[in-house]
């Protein structure tokens, strides 16, 4: 039951099948402070007064101090602060509510174990000429046992092929057997437990904070409106959450983007802000999550004959539990995590995409993991998990990955009409340095103590 909810907190998007509507928002909420349609971009100058209880401030005052723009045209509103929760359509399919599926999984794998462990006790406590009987039986249906096994392999595979449909911007095949319901339901429960959890921490929609993520993630969106239909249908939601100790941010599948402060303090400048959270919305808007969850369960379903497999021909109750541990980390290796690194890589091309459509400084991102590498490296922090036991990609994968992908991003960005890079303000000579002055000022602290200890 706890990896089901695990599975479910990594949601981040939703699958739209709906007919495509047009919106006159992206940001939707209550005490609306609406930019009329049509009206020129304004531009607002963020927030800079002093406020010692927010201490990241200080250290986010340099990323969001600058006159910034932001866009605006004829389809789309500028409003400051989200509150309603999307609806959202996909095809009619499995229509199992999340939380019984929750129950009925380790129930059907310890059916399974118990089958199959009754089965196997049940064969060894019969006598010979019972055995025999057994097989002689069992070979004259042969025929009929073979046609069920095929009707049902057949059957599988039908139900299987069904279910594909096309990654809406990488046109990748992709299993999605989550209803309209069970992902409404999932999202429900999933964005008010957020909302609960950081209810006393969120920012208001004054805070200097708070404006800059929105102007960010309204760029993003409008730049793109027509990449995805979920992009104009949903009713897209901003959540700044103020903990320091929190690195991250995310997306739900009903566009709730959820930023966290500690990511705020983690980056040097608003085009890596762009970065990130565009990574963020091609999760949500190539249907990255559901996706997962849907593998998840058909693993699922496959995982509950393996068990009644191994509990039922190994021999051995030790045996047995040994080969399904052997099975479960095989199948991680093998199967979750490739795939988990597949869909983190796919998100990286396609919100580097969606920032160049924005017009951000796409030379960031692989600056960004770069210097990522570069701090985990000179930090010393003991072992570091491989890429092949990881979810993710490691940071050089990711950086040489996104290096490859900047002169088509930066032409894609060309295109838009957007202004010219500047070759003097190349971010990897700014990370180049920062990561040798990191490397020197850990030289110098390793020099200091030993000098302190030397006799005098």
């Amino acid at each position: 039951m706890a990896l089901v909810w695990q599975n479910i907190r990594r949601i981040f998007w939703i699958n739209f099948n709906k007919p495509q509507r047009k919106l006159g928002l992206i940001l939707r909420g209550d005490g609306i402070q609406v930019a009329p349609r049509g009206k020129k971009a304004k531009q607002f100058q963020y927030a800079r007064q002093e406020r010692n209880h927010r201490p990241f401030l200080a250290v986010a005052r340099k990323h969001f101090s600058q006159t910034y723009l932001l866009k605006s045209n004829a389809h789309y509103r500028h409003i400051l602060l989200p509150s309603q929760v999307s609806l959202f359509h996909t095809t009619r399919r499995l229509n199992i509510p999340p939380v019984l599926w929750t129950i009925l999984k380790p129930l059907g794998k310890l059916w399974a174990m118990l089958w199959g462990r009754y089965i196997r006790r049940w064969w060894t406590a019969l006598p010979l000429e019972k055995r025999t009987h057994y097989k002689g039986l069992f070979g004259g249906m042969k025929g009929i046992i073979f046609g069920v096994v095929f009707a049902m392999v057949a059957a599988a595979v039908i139900n299987y092929v069904i279910h594909l449909e096309r990654n809406p911007l990488t046109n990748r095949l992709r299993f999605i057997s989550l209803s309209k319901d069970q992902i409404s339901s999932i999202v429900e429960f999933e964005e008010q437990s957020y909302l609960t959890q950081y209810k006393d921490q969120m920012l208001t929609p004054n805070d200097p904070i708070y404006k800059g993520v929105v102007g960010v993630a309204n760029n993003i969106l409008a730049a793109n409106k027509s990449e995805s239909p979920m992009i104009q249908s949903a009713q897209w939601k901003v959540t700044v959450v103020d903990d320091l100790t929190v690195s991250n941010a995310f997306v739900l599948p009903n566009g709730h983007i959820f930023v966290f402060t500690g990511l705020i303090n983690d980056i040097d400048n608003v085009d890596q802000l762009a970065i990130v959270m565009g990574h963020e919305i091609a999760h949500a808007i190539m249907g990255h999550s559901i996706e997962h969850v849907s593998r998840g369960q058909l693993l699922d379903v496959v995982m509950i004959f393996v068990l009644a497999a191994i509990w039922t021909f190994v021999p051995g109750d030790g045996i047995a539990v040994i080969t399904q541990w052997f099975y479960n980390k095989l199948m991680k290796l093998m199967m979750e995590l490739p795939y988990s690194r597949e869909l983190e890589m796919e998100a990286d091309k396609v919100g580097l995409l969606l920032a160049a459509k924005a017009c951000y400084d796409v030379r960031e991102a692989p600056a960004l993991w770069a210097w990522q590498e570069a701090k985990v490296k000179l930090a010393d922090e003991g072992v570091r998990i491989p890429e092949l036991l990881s979810t993710h990609p490691a940071n050089e994968s990711r950086t040489q990955s996104l290096q490859s992908m900047l002169p088509a991003a930066i032409k894609l960005r060309e295109s838009c009409s957007c202004a010219k890079l500047d070759p003097s303000k190349d971010p990897w000579v700014r990370v180049a340095n920062a990561i040798e002055n990191l490397r020197s000022n850990k030289e110098k602290l390793a020099i200091e103590p030993a000098k302190s200890d030397a006799p005098v």
